[in-house]
């Protein structure tokens, strides 16, 4: 059944793919620590992570580029998130603007694969030795306190710290007001 514009793929069909080039790669030594450290060295829960982080992938068509790009070319122009810059350690830098402005689509899966690309296309700006993300969001102007844009948030923390551990260097928030202040405060338990 689409959704998103995308087929339903059934988590135990795509495990029975066997790993292609790419899987390989992401694969590399750098992963299996990160994956063992997010899970405190328990080898069993880190392998079984690893196994639904490349389920989730295949799902997610996160080798695919291209098509990734050109279907969330439309949610980019917005400018809700981008990659620019580097911090002084190195580290390719990720901003997001959850600000609701007129015109703005509303807040949906695309904006959590919208930053799932950034995320990626940041790994491919990393410098030898450099293996995590800053990320940074600007709170300025009006954000909404709707269920969908707080979604979105829950989402894109959610697949940050599931499928990308140990990869966020630090977070920051800007300008944070006294409605962020509290949408913060609603978010922080679900931050490992």
């Amino acid at each position: 059944m689409p959704v998103n514009g995308y087929t339903r793929v059934s988590a135990e069909s795509l495990r029975k793919v066997p790993l292609d080039e790419e899987e390989r790669k992401f694969l590399s030594k750098e992963c299996l620590l990160r994956h063992l450290l997010a899970e405190k060295w328990n080898l069993s829960k880190a392998i079984s992570r690893l196994e639904e982080n490349l389920t989730w992938r295949r799902a997610m068509r996160i080798y695919d580029i291209e098509g990734m790009a050109k279907s969330l070319e439309d949610l980019a122009q917005y400018g809700k998130a981008f990659t620019f810059s580097y911090s002084p350690a190195g580290l390719p830098l990720l901003y997001w603007f959850p600000e609701k402005r007129k015109g703005d689509p509303d807040p949906s899966f695309d904006l959590v694969r919208l930053v799932v690309y950034l995320a990626e296309r940041s790994g491919d700006l990393m410098v030898a030795g450099v293996e995590e993300v800053g990320f940074i969001v600007d709170t300025t102007g009006k954000i909404e306190k709707s269920t969908a844009q707080i979604n979105a948030i829950r989402g894109i923390l959610h697949t940050m710290q599931t499928y990308y551990p140990e990869k966020l260097g630090w977070a920051m928030v800007q300008n944070l007001g006294f409605v962020s202040k509290t949408l913060v405060n609603m978010i922080w338990p679900f931050v490992e």
